[in-house]
C-alpha cells in the first residue's frame, strides 16, 4: 500500500552506515517542506473536519455555507504556512518557492478529492434525516481527516531529516498505523450507522491518493518546465551553499549557466558537459591566443541539451531510458575536468585563469536538491572531460544530497591514462581536492592515479553502480589518446602537429585503457564494470548507436546501461577484443538501417539519417598503426609502462 523499495533501501542503508556523519545536519530545502506537507496535512485534517461538522447536521448549515467558510480559512492559515517556510529557507540560503506546488493549488486539489471521499464513505447513508447516519457518516470523515494528516505527518518527518529513515521504514511503519487505527475507527463508527457506509479500505486508499499526490507536488517542482530551461548567472553572482560563498564563472570569468528540466518520473539524470582540458601556459593560454583552444571555454545557450538530438540526448526516442527523468545539466567551461578549485596565472600572461569546475558543479549540486528532494534512480554520467566530472562528483549526492536514493554512475570516455610527470607538474594547477569522505583516495600527485581513486569511490560505496565506456582506440584530436600523447611530449604541446598526429600512442593508450579497467574490477566489491565497444569514437552516449551497436559484443550499450539501472545480476564487463573485432566502425545513424555498417549517407536511408564514419587519420601524415586500408588497426597486446621515469603512465590501484 505504501511507498517501499526494499531493494533499494538497504543499498542505501549500508552505504549510510559506511560514509554518512551520524549528524548530518538537515538541509533548509528539506526542513522547509517537511513544514509544508505537515501544514498540508493539517489543512486535510481541519477540511475534513468542516466536511464532518457539516455532514453531522447537514440542514443546520443549509449549502455548506459554513463548512465552505471553514475550509477556506483552513486555505489561509495554510498559505500562511507555505509563505513563512519559505521565508525561513531563502534566510538559510535555499529555494523552497519552486520545490512545491503552491498552498493555493495543493489545497484546491485537496478540497476536491476530499469532497469525492466523503461522497463514497457517506454517499450510501441517509445524512438527511437520519440521525444514527449523520453521526456515524461524521465521525468516518473526521477519521479520514486524521489518517491523512498522519499520513503526511510522516513524510513530513522524513523528509526533514531522510538520514534517519533512509529505506522509508519508520515512516512506512507510522502510515501502517496510522491505517490500522482508521481501520478501528472505521469499524466502531459504521457498528453504530443504520445504513452501510462506503469500504473501509476504499477509503483508505482515497486518503493515500491524496498523501501520495501531496507528497510528489511538494518534493518535484511541480511548477518548473519539462522542456531544459537555462539558469545563467552573472559574473558577480554569489551563490551560498553549506557555508561556502561561490562565484560560478568560465575559464576567463565569464558567467556560467546551468540547464535543467523536470521529469514525469521521480528519478535524476545528472550529465557532466565534456569538453577538453587545460593546465599551463601552453595549454590554457597560448593555443588559445592563436585560435587552437583545447578545452570548452564558455557556457550559455548553445550548451543547451535539447540541441544535442542524438543517443542519450534524444528526449523523443522511446528507447531513450532517461527521457522522463528530471535533468540537471553541468555546463563545462573551466578547462579541469569539472574538478578544479583554483584562480591561476600563467607566467608570462597577467590574466585570471579560472578553474572553479568544483564550484560551478557545486552550484549546480545546490540546484538539484533544492528542486528534486526524493528521487528514486540518480544517474550520473559525462562524456570525455565529462566523465571525469561523473565520476568525482557522484560520491558527493551519494553522502551529502541523496543518501537514499539507488545511483548508477558511467564516465564515458574518460578512464585516465595520463603520465606521473603531467600529474606532478600540471594537475595540481587545478588544486583538486578529494572527497573528505573518501580519506583512502590518496591525492599525492607522486603517487595518485585514477584508478586507485576510482576504486577507492566504488568501495565507500559498495552499494551505487560504477561504470566505464570506452572505445577500442579513441581517437581524434580531441579523445583521450591524443591528450596522452601530448602528455608523453610535453616539450612539443604549443605545436601544432603533435595534436595533429593523434595516432601515435594509440596502442599504448589502448592497452593501458584495459589494464586500468581490469585493475579496478578486480579491486572493487563487485560494483564496476567497464564496456569497451569497438572503433575510434571519442565517447559513445552522444551517438544513435548508444541504441543498437552490438559490433563484436553480446549487448548494446543501452542494454548494458539498462542492466546497471536495474542492478542486473547479469550486469558485467563488455569488451570487443572477447567477440574478436575492435576496428572503427562506420555505422548509420538512426533511419531504417541505424546500426548497419555503411560507407555514405545513401546507405542510410530514413529521415536525418547519416553514415558516421569512424575517425582515422588520413595520409600524407605517418598512420602509426592504422592500417592503409583504412579500415584496421593493429595492436600489440603490452604491459602498460607505468611509473617508468618521466614517461611513465600512472597507474594503480
Amino acid at each position: 500500500m505504501f511507498r517501499k523499495n526494499f531493494a533499494v533501501a538497504f543499498a542505501a542503508l549500508a552505504v549510510f552506515m559506511m560514509v554518512l556523519p551520524m549528524n548530518a545536519a538537515a538541509y533548509p530545502t528539506n526542513k522547509c517542506v517537511s513544514k509544508k506537507q505537515k501544514a498540508v496535512g493539517k489543512f486535510c485534517q481541519d477540511a475534513a473536519k468542516a466536511w464532518s461538522k457539516y455532514l453531522k447536521n447537514p440542514a443546520k448549515d443549509a449549502g455548506g455555507v459554513g463548512r465552505d467558510a471553514a475550509i477556506a480559512a483552513a486555505t489561509t492559515k495554510l498559505g500562511s504556512a507555505f509563505t513563512k517556510a519559505e521565508a525561513k529557507a531563502a534566510a538559510d540560503d535555499a529555494e523552497c518557492a519552486e520545490t512545491t506546488a503552491t498552498a493555493t493549488t495543493l489545497s484546491a486539489d485537496i478540497a476536491v478529492a476530499l469532497d469525492a471521499m466523503q461522497s463514497a464513505l457517506a454517499g450510501p447513508l441517509n445524512t438527511a434525516s437520519d440521525k444514527n447516519d449523520q453521526k456515524c457518516a461524521s465521525k468516518l470523515v473526521k477519521s479520514a481527516g486524521k489518517l491523512c494528516a498522519s499520513l503526511l505527518k510522516a513524510e513530513s518527518k522524513r523528509i526533514k531529516k531522510i538520514s534517519k529513515d533512509l529505506d522509508g521504514s519508520k515512516r512506512d511503519g507510522s502510515q501502517t498505523d496510522a491505517a490500522t487505527k482508521f481501520g478501528t475507527d472505521y469499524t466502531k463508527a459504521a457498528a453504530k450507522c443504520s445504513g452501510t457506509p462506503g469500504g473501509s479500505a476504499a477509503a483508505v486508499a482515497s486518503v493515500q491518493a491524496i498523501s501520495d499526490d501531496a507528497y510528489t507536488n511538494t518534493v518535484t517542482s511541480p511548477t518548473l518546465p519539462t522542456a531544459f530551461t537555462q539558469v545563467q548567472y552573472t559574473e558577480s553572482s554569489i551563490v551560498n551553499y553549506n557555508g561556502e560563498a561561490l562565484n560560478p564563472r568560465c575559464i576567463e570569468g565569464t558567467p556560467y549557466s546551468l540547464f535543467y528540466k523536470r521529469g514525469t518520473v521521480n528519478n535524476l539524470a545528472v550529465v557532466f558537459q565534456g569538453g577538453g582540458a587545460c593546465w599551463d601556459y601552453d595549454t590554457c593560454v597560448l593555443l588559445p591566443s592563436v585560435g587552437q583552444a583545447i578545452n570548452k571555454r564558455t557556457a550559455g545557450p548553445g550548451d543547451d541539451p535539447s540541441l544535442w538530438g542524438t543517443g542519450l540526448g534524444d528526449f523523443t526516442d522511446p528507447r531513450n531510458p532517461f527521457k522522463d527523468w528530471h535533468h540537471v545539466f553541468v555546463s563545462y567551461c573551466t578547462g579541469d575536468i569539472h574538478v578544479g578549485d583554483n584562480r591561476v596565472t600563467y607566467f608570462p600572461d597577467t590574466a585570471t585563469i579560472y578553474h572553479v569546475g568544483r564550484a560551478n558543479a557545486k552550484v549546480v549540486e545546490k540546484f538539484a536538491r533544492e528542486h528534486f528532494l526524493d528521487p528514486g534512480k540518480v544517474f550520473v554520467t559525462g562524456i570525455s572531460a565529462g566523465s571525469y566530472g561523473a565520476l568525482f562528483n557522484s560520491v558527493y549526492y551519494m553522502n551529502d544530497v541523496y543518501p537514499q536514493s539507488d545511483f548508477s554512475v558511467v564516465g564515458d570516455a574518460g578512464i585516465g591514462v595520463v603520465t606521473r610527470e603531467w600529474f606532478q607538474n600540471s594537475f595540481v594547477n587545478w588544486n583538486f581536492t578529494a572527497p573528505p569522505f573518501i580519506p583512502s583516495m590518496d591525492t599525492n600527485v607522486a603517487t595518485f592515479n585514477t584508478p586507485h581513486a576510482i576504486t577507492e569511490m566504488a568501495k565507500a560505496f559498495p552499494n551505487a553502480r560504477f561504470g566505464s565506456y570506452q572505445t577500442a582506440y579513441d581517437g581524434t584530436g580531441g579523445g583521450q589518446a591524443a591528450f596522452y600523447n601530448v602528455m608523453k611530449n610535453p616539450g612539443a604541446i604549443a605545436n601544432a602537429s603533435i595534436w595533429a598526429q593523434w595516432w601515435l600512442e594509440t596502442c599504448e593508450w589502448s592497452n593501458c585503457m584495459r589494464e586500468f579497467a581490469s585493475s579496478v574490477e578486480a579491486a572493487t566489491p563487485g560494483n564496476f564494470h567497464s564496456y569497451v565497444a569497438s572503433g575510434t569514437s571519442h565517447g559513445g552516449g552522444q551517438l544513435d548507436n548508444f541504441y543498437v551497436n552490438k559490433t563484436s559484443v553480446p549487448v548494446s550499450y543501452l542494454e548494458w546501461v539498462q542492466q546497471m539501472l536495474n542492478d542486473d545480476p547479469s550486469w558485467a564487463s563488455v569488451d570487443c577484443a572477447a567477440g574478436g573485432g575492435c576496428d572503427p566502425v562506420n555505422a548509420c545513424q538512426k533511419g531504417s538501417n541505424e546500426g548497419l555498417a555503411c560507407s555514405t549517407n545513401a546507405d542510410c536511408p530514413g529521415l536525418d539519417a547519416y553514415c558516421r564514419l569512424d575517425p582515422f587519420p588520413d595520409p600524407p601524415l605517418p598512420k602509426g598503426p592504422y592500417n592503409a586500408d583504412g579500415t584496421t588497426v593493429s595492436c600489440a597486446v603490452t604491459a602498460c609502462p607505468c611509473d617508468t621515469g618521466s614517461g611513465g603512465v600512472a597507474c594503480g590501484p
